[in-house]
């Protein structure tokens, strides 16, 4: 599981982010291209990746469902271990976004 992954996320029409993220050893960090940076946790269960990730950016950075950021903002994911392999969604201030990630590369231990 420990690899490097893109990120494209869609919250309104027209209204795209791309970025990369870590994902491995319980572990979640990463950066997109407006700006914004993730931290977070995840734990493997029953087929499941549950975590939380917390996302900050500058205040006044644009979200992709259309409001400002005003503050970090707490990301809940409860995806399948094979979450590749469909587009997710994450509930961001009460709006859906829609995630899709692709496999980079291993990252050596």
């Amino acid at each position: 599981m420990s690899a490097l992954y893109t990120i494209t996320y869609e919250g309104l029409p027209a209204s795209v982010g791309w970025g990369s993220l870590y994902i491995g050893h319980g572990s979640i960090l990463g950066a997109d291209a407006g700006g914004g940076r993730y931290q977070g946790t995840y734990q493997e269960a029953a087929g499941r990746l549950k975590g939380t990730v917390l996302l900050t950016a500058a205040p006044g950075t644009p979200l992709v469902t259309g409001q400002p950021v005003t503050g970090p903002i707490e990301l809940s994911i409860d995806w399948p271990d094979t979450f590749t392999q469909q587009v997710q969604t994450v509930m961001v201030q009460g709006h859906p976004v829609r995630v899709a990630l692709e496999r980079v590369g291993n990252i050596p231990v």
